[in-house]
């Protein structure tokens, strides 16, 4: 009885964990979608250095 009760919780947990898992997720694609939008929209290229993000336009100068 008492294994049936912790296995019946374990599976109602995963369900869970599975369920907000695949919210987040599609929450994250669905803002990185807006990003590159916003992005393209904008002119603007990311370039990613050591320890910083810099956004310019593109086709502009280049930074040594």
């Amino acid at each position: 009885m008492f294994n049936r009760k912790i296995k019946r919780d374990i599976k109602f947990i995963n369900g869970c964990l599975d369920r907000d898992r695949d919210s987040v997720s599609k929450k994250y694609w669905e803002l990185y979608h807006k990003h590159e939008r916003l992005l393209q929209y904008l002119g603007l290229v990311e370039k990613v250095t050591a320890y910083k993000v810099e956004y310019t336009k593109k086709g502009g100068p280049e930074q040594a």
